[in-house]
């Protein structure tokens, strides 16, 4: 199976401090299909107190699973729902 990635996100979706990005890799399957993959990372920055440093985290605090839960669901309805036209 081949296959090839990008360097950078195809993809970046922020809400407040929460950012998700998106990769896609191009694979070829053992039949001869081609395939897009995508891959998807959710962070959050902050600036560290002792630095002053922005950083970024993968560690969410529960007030934060709403925005988490408004990514999530705008990633699917951008990567995984397709509209079909029935005329």
């Amino acid at each position: 199976m081949a296959e090839k990635s990008n360097n950078k996100p195809t993809l970046e979706i922020r809400s407040g401090k929460i950012k998700a990005s998106v990769w896609e890799s191009d694979k070829v399957l053992e039949s001869g299909q081609h395939v897009v993959e995508h891959s998807i990372k959710i962070v959050k920055s902050y600036k560290d107190k002792k630095s002053g440093d922005w950083k970024e985290t993968d560690f969410f605090f529960p007030d934060e699973l709403l925005q988490l839960s408004a990514i999530s669901n705008e990633l699917f309805r951008l990567l995984a729902l397709t509209v079909k036209n029935i005329q």
